[in-house]
């Protein structure tokens, strides 16, 4: 029976995974009909000592291959010393090897085999109690469902990976910061960045504890606690500034900015926004300099200067094509969009926020297709399309929802009030609005809050009057 060439290859590649679960040698025998050729261990020739040192060249070698990005050249080195390892029962190795290995396909954006291997690594690290290495398993477990939004699973392994001693200095934080701000429990992100602030000042660490000053700062901000937010920022700026720490001292000036903006002092927001975008370019932090166009934008925005923010936006979208950053890129896609959209070029701000729709969906961003679609819908209803608006936003809720984001659920359900109101639904607008209102009360936030309660009440001053309109005219 011959195979086709695509069929061999996918053959080959499952073939190549299941091998990790099979005794060596019954591996070996399968594989060698589909082209595979394992390297052969002479039991009789090399001793154990040997052929460990033969695996750790092959993982030193699939590293080398990692670093420059041949992903499948360094996953089918690290196949091989994962065979080695085991044969021998070096369980440290094996470890090492499937956690090598997941790194290798979260790479790949293959996440349940990322998961499988991480989930492989951590069990072995816990047979044989290496609670360092445990730490960084469930540190990247974290990672990796943060990456699909799962936030809260995400945060189930971010929380134990940093009770180890020294982990907290080894860790991204942004990646934990991400899953925390994204699951919109403010509290819940307050007692974590205060417990992890305790411990970068037990061990003296100045530039952990500036970054949790300013991720403090972030979370109250988000509970609109907005003097507190500057309070952190203000400690964070003075730290990151007294230890030369200057992509801190930009995130703490961004973080004023984002204060000062939600208080609608503009003016002051962006000069803290241009201050922190002058470091970042000064220290090479594109990411950061790209973060910093876009809040400018966000300020320009508020001050109606569309023109302005479309000019910082498009420059935030130039660098984080170049850096490769998609997530930033679908950000501002759809904020060029929703900016259009205040222009009232309803096609462009479409042709943008499908854009925006499509990048998210690709790298599996809920969040990012959630915004989208939401924007999407805000467009259409301002070409009258009120059926296709509500559409668009009930999938925009429906994802928020999915991912917890309480504030953008509020938002949603405001946003599809007022379009069941341009339909003259206005039961069902009320309806809606009670909901947002209902919302925004639950979770404590006085902004959405207010702006609930005055759309709402607007909308039954307004139902109250065409309805006595109605019945004055029906009488006479």
């Amino acid at each position: 029976m011959h195979l086709t060439r695509d069929l061999q290859m996918m053959l080959k590649k499952a073939l190549q995974i299941l091998l990790i679960a099979l005794p060596v040698t019954f591996a070996e025998l399968c594989l060698l009909d589909f082209g595979v050729r394992l390297p052969r261990v002479e039991v009789v020739a090399q001793t154990v000592d040997e052929r460990k040192l033969e695996a750790d060249r092959l993982s030193e070698e699939g590293k080398k291959q990692f670093s420059n990005s041949q992903f499948e050249e360094a996953l089918q080195l690290w196949q091989q010393a994962l065979v080695i390892y085991r044969e021998i029962g070096y369980r440290q190795g094996e470890a090492n090897s499937l956690f090598n290995l997941g790194i290798a396909y979260r790479s790949l954006a293959e996440h349940e085999q990322a998961i499988d291997f991480f989930e492989q690594s951590l069990a072995i690290s816990r047979e044989i109690g290496d609670h360092r290495w445990e730490a960084l398993y469930l540190y990247n477990l974290g990672i990796v469902y943060s990456s699909v939004a799962e936030y809260e699973r995400a945060i189930d392994f971010f929380k134990p990976s940093l009770e180890y001693e020294g982990a907290i200095g080894s860790f991204k934080l942004s990646e934990i910061v991400t899953a925390y701000d994204s699951v919109v429990e403010y509290e819940g992100d307050i007692d974590f960045y205060e417990q992890s602030l305790a411990i970068a000042r037990k061990i003296g660490d100045r530039q952990r504890e500036a970054c949790f000053l300013t991720n403090l700062g972030v979370a109250y901000r988000d509970l609109a606690e907005y003097e507190q937010a500057i309070d952190f920022n203000r400690q964070s700026l003075a730290i990151s500034r007294e230890i030369g720490y200057r992509q801190g001292e930009a995130g703490s000036l961004n973080g004023l900015g984002d204060a000062y903006s939600n208080l609608a002092e503009y003016e002051q927001a962006i000069d803290f926004y241009e201050q922190s975008l002058a470091i970042s370019r000064e220290i090479g932090d594109r990411r950061g300099e790209a973060m910093s166009l876009g809040s400018l934008g966000d300020a320009y925005s508020n001050l109606a200067e569309y023109e302005q923010a479309i000019d910082f936006y498009e420059q935030s979208l130039a660098i984080f094509r170049e850096i490769n950053n998609r997530q930033g890129e679908t950000v501002s896609l759809n904020n060029i969009g929703s900016t259009y959209n205040s222009l009232a070029e309803y096609e462009l701000a479409i042709d943008f926020n499908k854009q925006s729709l499509t990048l998210a969906r690709q790298i599996g961003d809920l969040r990012g297709e959630a915004f989208s679609l939401f924007s999407l819908g805000n467009a259409y209803s301002n070409l009258a399309e009120y059926e296709l608006a509500i559409d668009l936003i009930q999938q925009s809720l429906a994802i928020f929802r999915e991912i917890g984001d309480r504030r953008a659920e509020t938002c949603s359900l405001c946003d599809l009030g007022t379009v069941y109101s341009s339909l003259v639904e206005y039961e069902g607008a009320i309806d809606l609005y009670k909901q947002s209102l209902a919302l925004a009360r639950e979770i404590g936030d006085p902004d959405l809050e207010a702006l609930s309660l005055a759309i709402s009440l607007k909308q039954n001053l307004t139902s109250t009057i065409l309805s006595k309109s109605t019945r004055q005219y029906a009488a006479k």
